[in-house]
């Protein structure tokens, strides 16, 4: 019985071990020590730092390929199941993982959550792109032109003229291909061709690949928030850690100040106001 726990223990030494390697390969130390502190505070509620950047598109945008041949179309309702199967949600009738999440405080389940999130997104006229070879699914894409969800109960509000990139996908198999760079750039080129002058979009700090793409498709750096969310509430706190959040607080803009929500600012060399 000793043997077998200390076999055990082993064997999740060696576990945690690679894991922490590959952390530090992929993200360094900062990003490693960022989701320890992360997974300690889970129990209490949600921790995250997001970063929003911008790109103009006035300058004109390059086409550039990847390594595959693929063909890109717009989604309609019909493909929502798809893309959830893209995105590795099970949907299949007599699946019993969809609720694994838990339920809202209306008693929807996280894949009814996110299957009506895209229905309502098509319905209000935001566009997903879908890209494939041949004739499998292999990356989804959403060009919002009025407003997408971002950091929760703040999404980003579109001005005329605005889009926001957000939730793209690729199938396991197919990354490392290029593939959501094509799609992203081809969605900015679309998004110039049909006269949008300015794009947003916003990585996790905790995804460098991420947000280096968004640095290599011509995006700066528009401003960084912390935010912890905790349980059982949508009293979210939120920091600014540099640079702009406005495009966060627009749907509160019209509403009088006392009803406003508040974004705490931490001093910051050169950057602007959060608000």
């Amino acid at each position: 019985m000793a043997i077998d726990h200390l076999n055990a223990a082993k064997a999740r030494l060696i576990y945690y071990s690679r894991r922490a390697k590959d952390e530090l390969r992929d993200g360094g130390l900062g990003i490693l020590l960022w989701r320890i502190l992360v997974k300690l505070l889970a129990p209490l509620g949600e921790l995250s730092i997001d970063i929003l950047y911008e790109r103009d598109l006035g300058a004109e945008i390059a086409p550039i390929s990847a390594r595959a041949d693929l063909t890109i179309r717009h989604a309609t309702e019909a493909d929502i199941d798809a893309i959830l199967a893209l995105e590795e949600w099970p949907v299949s009738e007599d699946s019993e993982a969809a609720d694994e999440d838990g339920e809202n405080e209306d008693g929807e389940d996280a894949l009814s959550l996110v299957r009506r999130v895209y229905r309502d997104r098509l319905a209000r006229g935001e566009i997903c792109f879908l890209a494939y070879v041949g004739a499998e699914l292999v990356h989804s894409n959403w060009m919002c032109r009025k407003w997408g969800e971002a950091v929760p109960g703040h999404p980003v509000v579109l001005l005329p003229g605005e889009i926001y990139e957000t939730d793209a996908f690729t199938a396991q198999a197919w990354r490392r291909y290029g593939i959501q760079k094509f799609v992203h750039n081809e969605m900015l080129r679309f998004a110039q061709s049909s006269g949008y002058r300015r794009a947003y979009t916003m990585a996790n700090f905790e995804r460098l690949r991420s947000r280096k793409g968004s640095l290599r498709l011509g995006y700066t750096r528009y401003g960084v928030v912390l935010w912890f969310l905790p349980r059982r509430t949508w009293r979210i706190v939120m920091i600014r850690l540099s640079g702009r959040l406005d495009i966060l607080f627009r749907q509160y803009a019209a509403r009088p100040a006392s009803e406003r929500p508040a974004a705490l600012n931490t001093p910051a060399s050169g950057s602007e106001p959060g608000m």
